[in-house]
């Protein structure tokens, strides 16, 4: 056999292994979602702390300290949360709610929660009306230092009679 035609026989087997190895599984370096098996059900998001105990933690914390903490909050569920109604916007089909967070004897009385409902009894709630909700962080937004607004996402809300 001559040197070309046994070059070219490398040359041939060093391909197909190239193509065979971009064909198996994972070769490509593309990642599939694994599913769970039935009986194991995925760890449920941490709640997440009080208003004020971001409030507090903000307070004593560096930018840096800050925007890891905030991040963290992230999915974090709020539950039973309560707060007034500061303002409702219609949103589509939907209500827009800002909520008044903030502790009134605080320093900051304005901390503002945003989330949209399909509750269309937002659409009779006046400024001041007391409210309960609960949720998921999508974001939580701080200036000059203070906590400045939370936003919710997959929220429910109700008015609390008084």
């Amino acid at each position: 056999m001559s040197k070309k035609k046994l070059g070219f026989g490398c040359l041939g087997l060093i391909i197909l292994a190239v193509i065979a190895v971009m064909l198996m599984p994972g070769g490509d370096q593309e990642t599939e979602e694994v599913a769970l098996p039935p009986d194991v059900t995925p760890s449920p998001a941490p709640p997440a702390p009080s208003f004020m105990e971001m409030v507090e933690f903000r307070r004593g914390a560096t930018d840096v300290q800050w925007e890891q903490y905030a991040k963290e909050r992230e999915g974090n569920l709020v539950e039973g949360w309560e707060g007034t109604v500061w303002d409702v916007y219609k949103a589509g089909e939907r209500f827009s709610v800002t909520i008044n967070v903030a502790d009134e004897t605080e320093y900051l009385t304005t901390a503002d929660l945003q989330l949209t409902t399909d509750n269309v009894e937002a659409a009779n709630w006046s400024k001041g009306t007391p409210v309960r909700f609960s949720g998921r962080i999508k974001e939580v937004g701080s200036a000059l230092g203070e906590v400045t607004d939370v936003e919710l996402e997959g929220a429910t809300i109700e008015a609390v009679n008084q």
